[in-house]
């Protein structure tokens, strides 16, 4: 039985990611201290699953279908850059999201609930809707990257991401960096 790195994640469109590109080039001259996340793999995870089984495709399908029942499409904006888990420790860089209808934190709510019900463990933490933009490498020059997240904060994008599908996605590492497909 072959395993599949799996999760579960929303597309955005290629407009933004053209957008994303541009930031993490001006992040990208504070000269290599960030790991940037391939552009063509950005996305919104919703839910990491790990490594599945063939047989589980299914049902997962399944939850996904019904954790989506009676929630019309939507549309997310960027509206800020930040790091986790803060300012003083940078590690990771995203764009934040918002969901100016409030429909996402349900069905994030949704998936993790019945994903549950097929044994897969809830995050327990909270969700905060983001773009993982790259993971900070190194912590030299973090008053350069500290100002620069300041200054690039409260970022204005006029894209917006139209949120009418949830995937169920694979990811293959391999050594030029992951590629996901949907299943």
């Amino acid at each position: 039985m072959d395993e599949i790195r799996a999760f579960i994640a929303i597309d955005i469109p290629n407009s933004l990611k053209e957008k994303i590109s541009e930031i993490q080039n001006r992040f990208g001259e504070l000269k290599g201290s960030i790991g940037f996340v391939r552009v063509a793999n950005i996305h919104l995870t919703l839910k990491f699953l790990g490594n599945i089984s063939d047989k589980q495709i299914s049902d997962i399908k399944g939850v996904i279908s019904e954790s989506t029942k009676g929630i019309l499409p939507f549309t997310l904006s960027a509206t800020e850059i930040g790091v986790f888990p803060n300012i003083r420790y940078p590690r990771v860089l995203w764009l934040g999201l918002k969901d100016d209808l409030g429909r996402l934190t349900p069905l994030h709510k949704n998936i993790e609930d019945n994903m549950s019900k097929l044994g897969f463990q809830s995050e327990g933490r909270g969700f905060t809707p983001h773009l993982t933009l790259g993971r900070i490498r190194s912590l030299k020059g973090k008053d350069q990257l500290i100002k620069l997240i300041e200054s690039e904060r409260d970022i204005k994008i006029d894209e917006v991401i139209p949120v009418e599908r949830v995937n169920l996605m694979r990811s293959q590492l391999k050594p030029s960096g992951a590629v996901y497909s949907v299943l």
